[in-house]
């Protein structure tokens, strides 16, 4: 059966910390922006490459706006380096990673109870047969809202606050189709869809024997394309005519309106055989 290994990779918590907590409401707790502010004021161009910085700059942008001199990335990268040191020593950053480990020991126990359902209707939903394989899931503090997948490394990066029963699973479970469906898919947006229609919808439900679709938060981007495949995708579990979540994303690319709902896959010849 397929494993999820859960572990802490500091670094990574570390930097998702440094990056995503922010705003109040995302702090993993209020003295967090102490140890931001102390680093900020060491070198903003280290801090910037390390958390990538506000939106309308890069980090390049940053070093390069003030300097002509390749040598000065190279200072700025050491200077990362030594901020993450500092980091690394700070009480702030011992207290975010006593927190992460309680919530790990949490994540995995979760997992460990649901695991064999979770998983058992993931495969009948989707119609696809759960690999023996290990994913490695590296966990970030709850409060930060992180849900994120590196494929090609077969890592999913997880922590967030548990908004409903089997919060957790079901989303663990979303990340994890797409690891299972990277680079076999014909369409990232409409296969996206399917995703969320199986896992944040039919999954949750399944699992918690009550609810009904979309009363939960779904991509905005998203919406429009799931609300019209939703008939068909209900049918398809029904009837079962498509044997996997791979014939039903061909089936639907031959049609005109889906083709049309599709905003991002603009390279995609809508020539499905």
């Amino acid at each position: 059966m397929l494993k999820f290994k859960f572990q802490i990779n500091k670094y990574y918590l570390l930097c998702h910390a440094l990056a995503w907590g922010r705003k109040e409401r995302s702090l993993p707790f209020k003295e967090w922006v102490n140890l931001q502010d102390r680093l900020y004021k060491k070198s903003e161009e280290a801090y910037i490459l390390i958390t990538g910085g506000p939106q309308w700059i890069t980090p390049g942008e940053e070093i390069f706006a003030k300097s002509n001199n390749l040598k000065d990335l190279e200072k700025t990268c050491k200077s990362a380096q030594n901020l993450l040191k500092e980091a690394e020593c700070s009480k702030e950053f011992k207290r975010l990673l006593r927190e992460t480990q309680k919530y790990l020991k949490y994540i995995e126990e979760q997992w460990k109870n649901k695991r064999i359902k979770a998983l058992g209707l993931l495969s009948e939903i989707t119609g696809l047969k759960i690999p023996e394989k290990e994913i490695k899931v590296s966990i970030t503090h709850p409060k930060l809202y992180n849900g994120i997948n590196f494929p090609e490394e077969k890592i999913i990066g997880w922590g967030h606050p548990e908004e409903w029963k089997n919060y957790s699973v079901v989303y663990l479970c979303h990340e994890l189709l797409h690891i299972l469906t990277y680079k076999k898919f014909k369409s990232s947006e409409l296969m996206h869809a399917l995703i969320e229609l199986a896992t944040d919808n039919e999954l949750r439900i399944r699992l918690n024997k009550k609810g009904k679709y979309f009363e939960v938060p779904t991509h905005k981007s998203l919406l429009k394309l799931e609300k019209y495949i939703l008939p068909l995708w209900k049918k398809s579990l029904k009837e079962g005519k498509e044997k996997n979540i791979f014939e039903l994303e061909k089936k639907l690319l031959k049609n005109k309106k889906i083709q049309g709902l599709l905003k991002y896959d603009i390279q995609i010849q809508f020539k499905v055989k």
